[in-house]
């Protein structure tokens, strides 16, 4: 089924999600390779980016920034609250461009595309990306489904790539849960408030001796607390 899905995506150049396509894919893959080449990163100039641990022994912190859903808009707090982070991942409903810009501020972005990403300009990104933040491999994608019924193009690419923790967006609504052994990981909105949902950002901590033992937080950017704190 899985290498069926990936020659249908190969073939229609979208990611096919019920019937609907709610994702732009712009290179053709297969499940062995989904994210290895639909790198989108995005950084102010002159700048690096330490992803992968030079040296197991490395028992140094690391704090990577989670974002999703600003919808052309971030909350003032994300810049204070993501501060010193070495990479911020964006779970898609990027909205517009600048947006990757004013986070590229904070750190280095690496950012998936989501439904109202479709057809902007200057925001062709991929559907799914996997990074390995030392030693930890994450997927990110903006919608996975009900933890019981995967998307199939997400059911496909977990199969694939095996990440330990899955990090989405889409329902705007930040969760941290555990299911089949990977974390998946929901950071919520930090753009325009909707309905009575907070306005939320997270941040992964993790260690190259120990990448397994990593913290998940997520923070009330309005309430200024943290909402969720599990790994």
């Amino acid at each position: 089924m899985c290498q069926a899905l990936a020659r249908m995506i190969k073939h229609s150049g979208v990611c096919l999600v019920a019937g609907i396509s709610i994702y732009r894919l712009h290179l053709a893959q297969t499940p062995n390779n989904y994210g290895a080449a639909a790198s989108y990163i995005i950084r102010k100039k002159g700048e690096g980016m330490a992803t992968r641990a030079k040296a197991s022994k490395d028992n140094t912190e690391h704090r990577i920034g989670l974002v999703s859903d600003t919808h052309g808009r971030l909350h003032p707090a994300v810049k204070e609250t993501l501060a010193g982070v070495e990479l911020i991942l964006h779970a898609g409903d990027v909205g517009k461009p600048e947006i990757l810009e004013e986070l590229a501020e904070i750190a280095p972005v690496v950012a998936v595309g989501g439904n109202v990403d479709m057809g902007v300009e200057g925001l062709d990104l991929p559907c799914f990306e996997v990074r390995d933040l030392f030693g930890l491999k994450i997927l990110i994608t903006h919608y996975t489904g009900e933890f019981e019924h995967l998307l199939p193009p997400v059911a496909c690419t977990i199969d694939a790539r095996k990440p330990d923790l899955v990090l989405s967006g889409h329902t705007h609504k930040p969760m941290v849960q555990q299911f089949n052994g990977i974390a998946f990981v929901n950071p919520g909105s930090c753009g325009p408030k909707r309905f009575s949902l907070p306005i939320t950002c997270g941040m992964l901590t993790l260690r190259a001796d120990r990448p397994k033992d990593f913290e998940v937080q997520l923070f009330d950017l309005e309430a200024r607390r943290t909402l969720v704190q599990g790994a």
